[in-house]
């Protein structure tokens, strides 16, 4: 699924970055990387996408989103395997405490 397809309020993981160099670079730069959490926020009537990644708000146009691709933690993802070895490291790195 793309982010351009998720659901308003509901949490996701950046699967993959299927854009054009300097784009993918710029928004790298922003956080936006695979294995991110993100949660969009609203879909605009004009088509631009506002979503919520590392504690900030972005808005990018449909046709970038599109391009995003995206799994929820209770779906199967595009790519299974990276998804669940994203969530190994993320086990390994936390306390026995938490």
């Amino acid at each position: 699924m793309t982010l351009k397809d998720a659901q308003v309020g509901k949490r996701y993981r950046i699967e993959k970055l299927m854009l054009d160099q300097p784009i993918k670079q710029r928004l790298e730069s922003m956080g936006l990387i695979e294995g991110t959490n993100v949660r969009k926020i609203n879909e605009v009537f004009d088509g631009s996408i506002i979503f919520m990644v590392r504690g900030t708000r972005l808005a990018i146009g449909k046709d970038l989103a599109e391009q995003i691709g995206v799994c929820s933690d209770s779906s199967s993802c595009v790519n299974e395997d990276s998804c669940c070895r994203m969530k190994r490291r993320r086990m390994r790195g936390r306390s026995k405490n938490e």
